[in-house]
């Protein structure tokens, strides 16, 4: 929900300042950082907690 807001308000803002390959630009980067950051998460949890043993 809030990529989608974000989208939708850099398109509003870059399109007022005449930017348009810039907020394009920057709503590819947004996604692929949202979606790598989405797929840390899963591996983040589907990874086996290891004990600390001590000697």
């Amino acid at each position: 929900m809030v990529l989608i807001v974000v989208r939708v308000g850099l398109d509003v803002v870059g399109g007022m300042m005449g930017a348009h390959l810039l907020t394009a630009t920057g709503v590819i980067l947004l996604t692929v950082a949202a979606s790598r950051a989405a797929s840390a998460l899963m591996m983040d949890g589907r990874m086996p907690q290891v004990s600390t043993v001590r000697a």
